[in-house]
């Protein structure tokens, strides 16, 4: 009876053991896993989020011209993808501190864009003076809320 004790606690420890072993192996290798999907899903909330801008890249490009027209620079930046809107906030700031945002308007608005390269997902517009110089180059993308946003500027 204690061989047979003996051989039954002897199993229940191994099993233990292998069961210890095996929940430190499965969240060893996939914690990381679980950590890469929870970034993923907190991103794509802040994607699904960001629902400001047109339905096309001029209706974007109007909204955009208007807000800075009226030096509401967060909105203005809002209307640039999300990687970039915080980046755009600090420049337009520090564009208005110089007393530039006119003269930046003027460059955005001395004539109608041009389409250089237009698309589904992407187009790139540019926007020429009257001597042929290009003074802005823009490239906007459709995010996942169908909203266009500028790329870059």
């Amino acid at each position: 009876m204690k061989q047979k004790t003996k051989i039954i606690i002897s199993v229940l420890i191994i099993i233990l053991a292998l069961g210890v072993w095996a929940g430190w192996y499965y969240w060893w290798r996939l914690e990381p896993v679980r950590q890469a999907l929870n970034i993923h899903e907190t991103e794509l909330a802040r994607l699904q989020s960001d629902t400001i801008g047109g339905s096309t890249p001029e209706e974007t490009w109007q909204m955009f011209l208007t807000a800075l027209r009226a030096e509401d620079l967060d909105l203005a930046s809002k209307y640039f993808v999300l990687s970039k809107q915080e980046e755009n906030k600090e420049w337009f700031e520090k564009v208005k501190e110089k007393g530039l945002l006119d003269e930046m308007m003027q460059d955005l608005t001395v004539a109608p864009w041009q389409v250089v390269s237009p698309g589904e997902f992407l187009a790139e517009y540019e926007i020429k003076n009257a001597e042929g110089e290009t003074t802005a180059y823009i490239i906007m993308e459709k995010n996942i809320n169908h909203k266009w946003k500028i790329r870059s500027l």
